[in-house]
């Protein structure tokens, strides 16, 4: 391919209608200089670098929730070592509906103490039950919280793998900081969204689920406190678990299971996403061959 040219390749994948990868080639004149930043700051030069690259690439794959959905990787069949006590601690609270919801906030979002005394004050008020993946490694539950909903909930510190954790039967719903890998783990494998954005792209997210998808819902929040800071009070916490999980979040879970079939019917052979991901392993071997002859 000449770099010079202006060129662009679309593969679509309709298992969301919004949904597509896209392979794309941009000539651009010069560094890109993000117009809002300092020149001279580190995240300016991550974007100018990043915009450096995809000038000198072939293209860019975007992913979508068909690409993520793996029929191996499940509550039933996947148990390592270092996951085996929170997966049969689901096992054993496993019931038809699913009753259990996961509450993970991912490995960057920062969360105080008082954040997390809200959290966890909120979920013992919803009275579900729920596996709650905790990063920091120096907040201690208070008032004896931990005790109190021993049976109930589960608090894990540290790494869970989050795809078995998704895929669990006992799972049905997910609160999470709307990080775009959450938001696809929760779409791939069919289970509602409880929406609770932070910083950055996540209010995007967010929006993407909840209004457009009509697979999740939102976490009201007291307001912004700050850049990538929130008033947590643990009243919208309860509440928005007691919403997702009782009758009022039927609707978002009759979605979320539709959205789930779905992917899992795209990435089969023959399906949209099959097909797809087909055609652009087609074209790179096409171009390699035509490079290398």
């Amino acid at each position: 391919m000449d770099a010079s040219a202006t060129e662009q390749h679309i593969v679509v994948f309709p298992f969301m209608s919004q949904g597509h990868i896209s392979s794309i080639t941009r000539h651009l004149k010069g560094s890109f200089k993000p117009w809002f930043l300092d020149d001279d700051s580190p995240l300016s030069k991550f974007i100018a670098d990043s915009g450096d690259t995809d000038h000198e690439s072939w293209g860019v794959i975007l992913n979508s929730p068909a690409l993520l959905y793996d029929d191996e990787i499940n509550g039933n069949h996947f148990k390592s070592p270092l996951s085996a006590n929170y997966l049969y601690w689901l096992d054993d609270h496993f019931t038809k509906p699913a009753l259990v919801i996961c509450i993970s906030f991912g490995t960057q979002a920062h969360l105080s103490g008082a954040d997390l005394d809200e959290i966890g004050f909120g979920l013992e008020m919803s009275g579900h039950e729920f596996l709650w993946v905790i990063k920091s490694k120096t907040w201690c539950p208070k008032d004896g919280l931990e005790k109190r909903v021993r049976g109930k909930g589960l608090m894990v510190r540290g790494w869970v793998e989050q795809r078995s954790v998704l895929a669990h039967p006992a799972v049905g719903g997910f609160s999470s900081h709307c990080g775009w890998n959450s938001v696809l783990g929760s779409l791939s494998m069919g289970v509602p969204f409880l929406a609770f954005p932070m910083n950055a792209e996540q209010p995007l997210n967010a929006k993407q689920v909840v209004n457009e998808l009509k697979e999740g819902l939102r976490v009201e929040m007291g307001g912004p406190s700050g850049w990538g800071k929130l008033s947590i009070q643990r009243h919208s916490i309860s509440n928005g678990v007691r919403e997702l999980m009782g009758e009022n979040g039927k609707k978002v879970r009759i979605k979320a299971e539709e959205l789930g079939r779905a992917a899992r019917q795209a990435v089969k052979e023959g399906g949209t996403s099959y097909n797809s991901m087909t055609e652009l392993i087609n074209k790179l071997c096409a171009r390699h061959a035509g490079v290398s002859s």
